[in-house]
């Protein structure tokens, strides 16, 4: 994964949702995955100041990257963390990179509201994405990239 530098002023606060056992990852030799949260996650991270670089450090929260998403899709409010990545995709003089935006639910089905925007935000700025609804994964974006999804 590419860390991608942070633009915003946001912190995460009290936000611990990619802590919790919705993304994978080991810190410090302790794994963490879906159903199963990180070994140092307390009230917060009892290992803030050794935390590694992947995946703590180099995790790429898009909310707390990019202004662009309202404050009220923070993953401690929204329900649902959503995350920065690219993927690399053949054409015929190589391979270009394309970025996406990944939607992972948190705790319960994602929020209709939070559906709502995510979807119209991805349409109106031509914007890749995925997120997973009811046990099924959906793409929006360029024809070339839900080709890959699918």
């Amino acid at each position: 994964m590419m860390h991608l530098p942070i633009y915003s002023s946001r912190t995460c606060g009290d936000c611990t949702k990619c802590c919790e056992g919705w993304l994978e990852g080991v810190v410090h030799g302790y794994k963490m995955y879906r159903g199963c949260s990180c070994h140092f996650l307390e009230k917060s991270c009892s290992a803030y100041e050794s935390r590694p670089e992947n995946p703590c450090k180099s995790y790429n929260c898009a909310w707390l990257l990019e202004d662009k998403f309202p404050s009220w899709m923070k993953p401690s409010l929204s329900g649902v963390i959503i995350t920065k990545l690219t993927m690399k995709i053949p054409t015929n003089n190589g391979m270009n990179q394309v970025e996406y935006y990944n939607v992972t639910e948190t705790n319960s089905k994602i929020d209709s509201s939070v559906l709502n925007w995510l979807i119209h935000w991805a349409l109106d700025s031509d914007i890749n994405l995925v997120y997973e609804l009811e046990g099924k994964i959906h793409a929006i974006g360029k024809q070339e990239f839900k080709a890959l999804i699918f």
